[in-house]
């Protein structure tokens, strides 16, 4: 197990309490979920359509489409985060 992979789900697990702990704070947290599902795969496809001029494209599958309606803007950032390192 590689250095990167132990660091991706640390981030991926601190992210997630951060998410949980924002919506356990709403008066309505199922309200907040799909405003932070929504928010996050518009990032996504905003992320995807403005690739060639950030130049750090986030490939959509199963995983990334995931990791965005989980965590929302930030999930996304930290795809795109992700992979300018591998770059």
């Amino acid at each position: 197990m590689s250095i990167d992979f132990v660091f991706f789900i640390l981030l991926f697990c601190f992210m997630c309490v951060v998410v949980l702990t924002f919506l356990s704070n709403t008066k309505n947290p199922y309200i907040s979920a799909v405003q932070v599902a929504g928010s996050g795969m518009i990032a996504l496809l905003i992320a995807n359509l403005s690739a060639g001029a950030i130049g750090v494209t986030v490939g959509v599958n199963m995983f990334t489409s995931a990791f965005s309606v989980l965590l929302g803007v930030p999930g996304v950032l930290v795809l795109m985060y992700l992979n300018f390192l591998i770059k």
